[in-house]
């Protein structure tokens, strides 16, 4: 789906190479992601006594299509949004396939609803889905300051695992040992702010840490944005699962602390020639010096170099990656420098590999 989506920002010299990737990509996952045959069933009386709360996963799969699929009230789509957001200690991808859905068209929902099913199945199988939403107490940081959110971030203790998905499963579906104390609150916060503040901090996480960078700290901002966009469909829930990745990351990883370079003014001043050559020659921290100093129009070019590199990539963690970052700097245009540098620093990383 990113891959798609970028497309039309690839340069027409990287576009064939995309494309290949991409029917690759499609051809890889038609072997293992059989959906399973959809199952008859009565239609589910969403507004009656019908709790989704407490309602079986398997119950939740099989009437999945009469709220994906058919155009019923805002409520059925509403109330399965809240409840598959809250599964954070699951399969979090799931969220970002159902983001795709929301915003597809009926056919195109039609064709990705066995999918989606698929995500239905592994939430049943996954022992910290299976009584239901868990997660950790972070309503208050809604309305917390981006000064407060840092503070909060750095008192996260460490997990006790010593792998990053262990930990982030653990503190993310349990709640385990996250506590939120007095929060300074800000006039005119919301969770939608909330929520890019997490993402904010998820690309300058980038930019700092060393320990598993490239699948562990990509992953943070993939799946934080993701819970971002279901804010802006009315859903606060988005907003602390979005704060609830980046709590759960910090503490399986480590927090590396928000210093980030500094555009030194001769390299802020360069142009998209150099860029291309940082990234040409691997040097990360010249092509992110760059961007955080970047003018519009460097910034732009520099948008299309990163997404025409990357899609010319096979590995897809560095594709949703930048695609996520290319999102974030939409819907909050004030951080672009760093969204950008982020997903920068990630290829330049990829490229010396």
């Amino acid at each position: 789906m990113a891959r798609y989506l970028l497309l039309p920002l690839v340069d027409s010299r990287r576009r064939g190479s995309a494309r290949r990737y991409l029917a690759a990509a499609a051809r890889d996952f038609a072997d293992v992601a059989v959906p399973p045959i959809a199952e008859a069933d009565d239609p589910i009386d969403w507004a009656g006594g019908n709790d989704l709360a407490i309602m079986p996963w398997p119950a939740i799969g099989h009437r999945l299509a009469n709220a994906m699929c058919q155009p019923e009230s805002r409520l059925n789509r509403q109330a399965l949004v809240t409840r598959v957001l809250q599964q954070v200690g699951g399969a979090g991808h799931g969220q970002i396939l159902l983001g795709h859905m929301l915003n597809a068209d009926l056919d195109v929902r039609r064709k990705l609803l066995p999918h989606m099913q698929m995500f239905i199945r592994a939430y049943r199988e996954d022992p910290s889905t299976e009584r239901g939403a868990v997660i950790p107490q972070l309503g208050p940081l809604l309305w917390a300051s981006p000064a407060a959110l840092d503070e909060f971030l750095s008192g996260v203790p460490r997990s006790s695992v010593d792998t990053p998905h262990a930990g982030i499963r653990g503190v993310m579906a349990r709640g385990q040992g996250v506590e939120v104390a007095e929060i300074d609150s800000v006039d005119g916060s919301t969770p939608f702010g909330a929520a890019g503040t997490a993402c904010v901090a998820a690309a300058r996480m980038m930019l700092t840490a060393e320990t598993d960078m490239e699948y562990g700290w990509s992953h943070c901002l993939t799946l934080s944005e993701a819970a971002w966009g279901f804010v802006d469909r009315g859903d606060d829930t988005g907003a602390i699962v979005a704060l609830s990745y980046v709590t759960g990351f910090v503490s399986a990883l480590g927090f590396p602390g928000w210093p980030f370079p500094v555009p030194h003014r001769l390299n802020a001043s360069r142009g998209i020639a150099a860029f291309q050559q940082a990234l040409a020659s691997a040097s990360p921290e010249d092509a992110v010096a760059i961007c955080l100093g970047a003018s519009e129009d460097i910034a732009m070019q520099a948008w299309g170099e990163v997404v025409s590199q990357a899609s010319d990539m096979k590995d897809a963690h560095l594709v949703k990656y930048v695609h996520a970052a290319l999102r974030c700097a939409t819907r909050k245009p004030e951080a672009e420098p760093v969204f950008l540098a982020a997903a920068t620093r990630l290829l330049a990383r990829w490229l010396t590999r």
